[in-house]
């Protein structure tokens, strides 16, 4: 496919939006070397200036009135939006509302330290718990935001963080231990089982399932109650990619924060011992 025609697919695309970025499907990950199409709005266009980049396969350039620039043409490139907390962003012990709310969940201080937990006290995202995001080299990598308050949404991601391709507590993915790593959807639910669990921050999407396959460490998929049929598929999904990973189904309308870590483990030996899925639904 030319590059006028990737074009017209990324304008097929779009949609009008007032926001800084935009995201659609790529058009280019298959013929880029993706063994599939692109189904998780990997490619981000900055509204503002015209450049986009795949975070999938790598395509990039930049759409001026319908024509596009070849990635290597010169000029002006990509630049990734620095991540940086919230300017108001402080250690979870100094603030007592959100103290206060983490703790009535479950959550005890020393886990929260060692997970460097904070809070958003004022400012656009004031009344937000604020789990800070590490990447593989240690490296401030995004963060995600919980309120306590009745606010909407419910979690809010840093800007310029692709979460599509990245998991809360992702530097633990790298990590060769004998503990399984427990791959979950809210990052509450990680913190939980911290540092042994990673959160997809939703349905793992394909670029986070081809990270996970890609390790050998044993993994236990544990998604919310209602997604069981989902986690199962993941996890069969993975062990034909050659990983070593096996879902564990929760009760309808609970998810893995809500279920006692007894239960949780009883289920995991099966798993691992039996290299087999299992569930504990009554």
């Amino acid at each position: 496919m030319y590059f006028h025609e990737y074009i017209d697919e990324i304008n097929d695309r779009l949609s009008p939006s007032n926001s800084e970025y935009s995201r659609v499907d790529c058009p280019a990950c298959e013929d880029r070397g993706k063994d599939k199409a692109d189904t998780d709005r990997s490619l981000s266009i900055n509204n503002s200036n015209g450049f986009f980049k795949c975070w999938r396969c790598g395509f990039k350039g930049r759409i001026f009135d319908h024509e596009i620039e070849d990635e290597d043409d010169e000029g002006e490139e990509w630049e990734d939006v620095p991540i940086e907390l919230p300017s108001d962003f402080v250690p979870i012990e100094q603030a007592p509302e959100g103290l206060h709310y983490m703790q009535r969940r479950g959550f005890d201080i020393a886990t929260m330290r060692r997970a460097g937990v904070g809070f958003a006290r004022h400012g656009k995202h004031a009344g937000r718990v604020i789990l800070p995001i590490h990447g593989q080299a240690g490296e401030l990598a995004g963060w995600v935001g919980r309120t306590t308050r009745d606010a909407s949404p419910r979690y809010w991601t840093a800007q310029g963080m692709d979460r599509s391709r990245i998991f809360y507590n992702h530097a633990e993915i790298y990590k060769e231990r004998e503990t399984p790593l427990i791959v979950t959807e809210g990052p509450l639910d990680a913190l939980k089982w911290f540092p042994h669990a990673v959160a997809a921050m939703g349905k793992p999407t394909d670029t986070q399932k081809e990270i996970l396959a890609k390790r050998a460490r044993q993994m236990l998929i544990i998604l919310d109650g209602d997604a069981w049929r989902e986690g199962l598929a993941i996890a069969r999904e993975l062990r034909r990619a050659g990983a070593k990973a096996y879902a564990i189904a929760l009760n309808a309308g609970t998810d893995l924060a809500e279920t006692k870590k007894d239960t949780i483990r009883k289920a995991a030996n099966f798993a691992i011992e039996h290299k087999i899925d299992t569930d504990i639904r009554e």
